[in-house]
């Protein structure tokens, strides 16, 4: 082998040397600047909107359940509730309105066991929300012994510890139709009848059973409410109710066939209903 051969020799070795030399440098540059894979896919950020309930007297959070209409769409945590772009496509499109139904907390004495029912007006919300971090406040004012839906219910309290207090002085010991009869007799000599309410007034103030029983006075709507829940004290099982005309409250009971309607010192027992209609302008109300 002649010298000029030898020397395109080694030149060659040389270029295959540093070819390899600098593909080895790319991989370990690749390699230090670019993260390794994991084996995990990395998601996109779910597109969301959050939600804020708020009572703005006491600046209090609100938790409770959220429906559009009738339909249960949510929870609150502290107040926050975090809306999801599909939640909202499939149950916020309709006009029905937004609501949170749940039980007042601390700033509210949650002792008292009392429930709030508020409702706001759907609103669309622009796409491009979801895209951000979009707070959207929901702020109302709580007046925990104003009810007006929902929360009537929080004030039929069988559980309660003057309710259950109560009922142990009453004579319970025969059937349901004669301690029913009894209970009312024992509370109508109890609690004396003093209007709280009238048409020119903007709000009621509904008494818990407590009260009622403490002051020992109270409205219709007083009297019922404390009524029931000895009623279901008595018997949880019990097929009575609280029926809410426009200015009158009383209770109703179907028991044994029997179809009757109390009042303070009155009842109305009936073996047969010819029609009984539940309008728009009165309500059932059980716990």
């Amino acid at each position: 082998m002649n010298l000029k051969k030898k020397r395109d020799l080694n030149k060659k070795n040389l270029l295959i040397v540093a070819s390899f030399a600098l593909a080895a440098i790319a991989i370990i540059l690749i390699l230090y600047f670019f993260p390794r894979p994991t084996g995990y896919i990395i998601q996109e950020p779910k597109k969301q909107v959050q939600f804020y309930f708020y009572d703005e007297l006491t600046n209090c959070p609100l938790n409770g359940y959220i429906f559009i209409g009738n339909k249960l769409v949510g929870k609150t945590s502290n107040g926050y509730f975090n809306l999801s772009y599909q939640n909202y496509e499939e149950n916020f499109q309709n006009k029905e309105n937004l609501s949170l139904f749940g039980k007042l907390g601390s700033c509210f004495n949650e002792n008292l066991g009392l429930l709030f029912d508020k409702y706001w007006e759907n609103s669309e919300i622009k796409g491009y929300y979801f895209l951000g971090e979009s707070l959207f406040k929901f702020k109302t004012q709580i007046n925990p012994n104003n009810p007006a839906r929902r929360d009537l219910t929080g004030f039929v309290q069988p559980e309660n510890n003057d309710i259950q207090l109560e009922l142990e002085n009453i004579n319970t010991n025969k059937n349901n139709l004669d301690d029913l009869s009894e209970i009312n007799k024992h509370l109508g000599e109890k609690i004396d009848y003093a209007k709280d309410w009238d048409f020119d007034k903007e709000t009621n103030y509904w008494q818990t059973p407590s009260e009622t029983m403490i002051l020992k006075q109270g409205d219709c709507e007083d009297y019922s409410t404390a009524l029931l829940s000895l009623f279901l004290a008595y018997n949880n099982s019990l097929n009575c109710y609280n029926i809410i005309f426009t200015s009158h409250v009383t209770t109703f009971c179907h028991i044994n066939n029997y179809y009757i309607i109390m009042t303070r010192k009155k009842q109305n027992l009936k073996k047969k209903l010819k029609k009984l209609i539940l309008r728009k302008h009165f309500l059932c109300l059980q716990n």
